[in-house]
This record gives structure tokens, C-alpha cells and sequence, in this order.
């Protein structure tokens, strides 16, 4: 059976709410989090890779340096989500991170993300 938010205890969705706040993706201590047994790291792509209504697919190079030195700690568990409609900003931005197609998925409707 999928696993739905709406299917959750009030328990089981608190591991979703942030406990630390950030400015930036940059200031988040990875190393803590992967310490304290953080798994699988997803990043939304407008907003917090790439500035949000921006066409520009290409993060700073900051954003694509820590990308390459989390893949590289977590086991490649890192994933881009998106609920952009335009999937081909999805795959360049994708593309500078050096990202799998299978860690891509956008936002398809109400019922998901799909892998792209």
C-alpha cells in the first residue's frame, strides 16, 4: 500500500516538519544531519537551487559544489523536485548538478511527483 500523507498519525508527519530553519540550502549542516541517521536528502529546485520565477536553469557554482560533495556523503540519496511545468528547466538544472534522471521527479498533479 502507498504511503500518503493523508494516510499518516499526527506522529508520522512531524518527521516532515523542519525543526531548523535555514536562509539558504548552503547553511544547512549536511554533516549533522547525516550524522543523526538523515537518509535521503530532496531539494525543490525553484526557491532553493535556482531563484524562483527565474528562467535560469544554472545554480551558482556554491549550489553545484555542495551538491557534488553531498552525492558523494550520502550515497547518491539526493533528489531534485519540481513542481515546475516545464520539465526541460528541470533537466538542464539537473544537468549542471550532474544528477541521475532517476532522482528527477516533477510534479505531475494532485497525486504525485513522477520520476522524469
Amino acid at each position: 500500500m502507498e504511503n500518503r500523507f493523508e494516510d499518516m498519525t499526527d506522529e508520522e508527519l512531524r518527521k516532515y516538519i523542519p525543526q531548523v530553519y535555514q536562509k539558504s540550502i548552503l547553511h544547512i549542516d549536511y554533516d549533522q544531519l547525516l550524522a543523526a541517521g538523515v537518509k535521503v536528502l530532496s531539494f525543490d529546485m525553484d526557491g532553493m537551487i535556482n531563484p524562483w520565477l527565474t528562467a535560469d536553469a544554472k545554480p551558482s557554482n556554491e549550489i553545484i559544489q555542495m551538491f557534488w560533495e553531498l552525492k558523494k556523503k550520502s550515497n547518491q540519496n539526493v533528489y531534485v523536485l519540481s513542481n515546475s511545468r516545464f520539465a526541460d528547466k528541470v533537466k538542464t538544472t539537473a544537468g549542471f548538478l550532474e544528477m541521475e534522471e532517476d532522482k528527477l521527479y516533477l510534479r505531475s498533479n494532485e497525486n504525485g511527483f513522477r520520476c522524469l
